[in-house]
């Protein structure tokens, strides 16, 4: 089990490997070294220690002799996301770029319990900021730091489809590197270091921009994290059923999880995604209960995130709802269940 503290989901290691030259012996090495079990590059629903994440960042910089890495691995995503495709997916039904802000921030408390992202509005400027704070840590490693703002950044650009849409300001909290090269590259506007805050300023009437239209490359996007899902695992049945369940778990998280979405990735009719479903003697409701069942025990067997954050990452309107599923599922509520594996662990131990 993940150690009580402040963790984050594992898909934040996509791209880890290709960043690293195409090294997967390296990567599982940087992560092993860094506290980071080594099946979460292939499990991106699983909860990771972030503390092991910064460690592994800042490791991987001196490996590659890359002072820039945290930049260069988010430019190296751009513009697919996967690693923060849920992230995007959330503003599918955001009319603004203000709209998807707040409704990542909701979807960022699910996603880890060791940083945030907060909104500050200067009153006396029409300007406004997005603050990245971590509680225990008031100063992030330069790496992770870089890398997260890097990624806010450019798929700001992406959600509004303007490759222009940049802040006016930002500022870094660690000393200025030699080379900004990189960031300025990114970012595309002043930079402060040595600064009291890590935050990206915006101008107030760049969040009444609209969004690209009901996320004009949300299914794009949607079609490219199933494969890359399917692409990572070692055996899989290509049925219906599979592919379903797949687009379920890349959409989990982000409130977007429906019959009608899931077809609509696939290019076929809903009627038809269950007759299809129908005839490999399963449904949606099926396949998705199948999916959260999954996660459940994934997270609560190999994470210490509270149940209520589990509840929501599984979209679960309430920790009632969840409690009521787990039980139906297991016959014991989520945290008996967490605790009898912590028992069963602990006797084993001794």
């Amino acid at each position: 089990m993940i150690a009580a503290g402040h963790y984050i989901r594992a898909m934040t290691l996509i791209g880890l490997v290709e960043i690293l030259d195409g090294n997967r012996a390296r990567a599982l090495d940087l992560m092993q070294s860094a506290g980071i079990a080594v099946d979460a590059l292939d499990k991106p629903d699983m909860l990771i220690p972030l503390r092991g994440l910064l460690v592994l960042m800042e490791r991987a910089a001196q490996v590659m002799q890359q002072p820039d890495f945290g930049m260069q691995w988010s430019l190296s995503l751009h513009p697919h996301y996967h690693h923060s495709g849920a992230l995007m997916l959330t503003g599918y039904a955001a009319e603004t770029m203000g709209e998807w802000v707040y409704r990542g921030l909701e979807y960022w408390e699910l996603h880890s319990n060791g940083f945030t992202l907060d909104v500050i509005i200067d009153p006396e400027h029409p300007q406004g900021a997005l603050r990245l704070k971590m509680p225990h840590n008031p100063y992030p490693p330069r790496q992770w730091l870089e890398h997260t703002l890097a990624n806010i950044c450019l798929m700001s650009r992406q959600m509004s489809s303007l490759d222009d849409f940049s802040p006016t300001l930002v500022r870094f909290q660690h000393a200025k590197p030699d080379d900004t090269t990189t960031h300025e590259a990114i970012f595309r506007c002043p930079l402060e270091f040595g600064a009291a805050h890590n935050e990206l300023i915006y101008p107030i009437a760049e969040m009444m921009r609209p969004t690209t239209g009901g996320m004009d490359h949300f299914y794009e996007l949607l079609v490219r994290m199933v494969r890359y899902r399917i692409g990572i695992m070692p055996n899989f049945d290509q049925s219906v059923a599979g592919v379903v369940k797949q687009t379920i778990l890349s959409l989990t998280g982000t409130g977007n999880v429906s019959a009608g979405i899931v077809a609509q990735s696939l290019s076929i009719s809903a009627k038809t995604l269950h007759r299809k479903l129908q005839n490999e003697d399963t449904s949606f409701s099926k396949v998705l209960e199948e999916c959260r069942m999954d996660m459940a025990e994934q997270l609560l067997a190999h994470s210490s995130a509270p149940v209520g954050a589990i509840a929501g990452l599984l979209d679960y309107a309430g920790n009632a709802q969840f409690t009521a599923a787990f039980k139906k599922w297991k016959g014991t509520t989520p945290r008996a269940f967490r605790n009898g594996l912590a028992l069963i662990e602990s006797d084993s131990a001794a």
